[in-house]
């Protein structure tokens, strides 16, 4: 049974079809924050980058949302870089980290005025769905495989997450409520994925 996991994907799906175009920016720097932990654990363990520039940037641009001011986010370079290249590690923190690159280079898009909010919905999904995959004791093509990904309680916390974001995101967004968002994304230390 995966209804849990069908039905909130629809009204995740639904409500970004709604979102305005300063709401698809909240909800993908969101989904940003959500990601990140997967560069930090990575990173902790094989030294991959600085995250400072990751920081400084991510702050750049919510000081641009909140102030108006000219922003200087990442080139795609700067983004390449960034990627580890999955086939010299034996880690799965080493494809979540590629996918919190590619939820940078989504945010680039956005920030550029293109609409990836649903792709980068569905990233973070993914993402999810690969941790899960390594968690649970069924195999890829046993009968239940993706019933228990749908159904395990971290693909469930990120939809939730990501429904009650947007949720948050509804009517007018005042610069202190969206001050206060910021806040709590960026001590968001993910739902799914456990920093230890």
């Amino acid at each position: 049974m995966s209804d849990f996991f069908d039905d909130m994907t629809r009204k995740v799906s639904s409500r970004l079809i709604d979102l305005n175009e300063r709401a698809r920016l909240l909800f993908s720097i969101s989904c940003v924050y959500a990601l990140y932990p997967s560069f930090v654990k990575f990173n902790g363990v094989y030294k991959h980058r600085d995250v400072e520039p990751i920081v400084k940037a991510l702050k750049g641009v919510e000081h641009s949302i909140l102030c108006g001011s000219a922003l200087d986010f990442f080139t795609v370079d700067e983004l390449m870089d960034l990627a580890p290249d999955t086939n010299e590690y034996d880690d799965i923190f080493a494809s979540l980290c590629l996918d919190f690159v590619a939820s940078l280079e989504m945010l680039n898009r956005v920030l550029c005025g293109e609409d990836v909010a649903k792709d980068i919905s569905e990233l973070c999904i993914d993402s999810v769905d690969m941790y899960v995959q390594n968690l649970i004791t069924e195999k890829y093509g046993d009968v239940g495989f993706e019933s228990a990904i749908k159904n395990h309680h971290l693909m469930k916390n990120e939809l939730i997450r990501q429904l009650t974001v947007l949720s948050g995101l509804d009517g007018q967004l005042e610069d202190s409520k969206v001050a206060c968002l910021f806040e709590e994304w960026r001590s968001y230390s993910g739902i799914w994925v456990i920093i230890q």
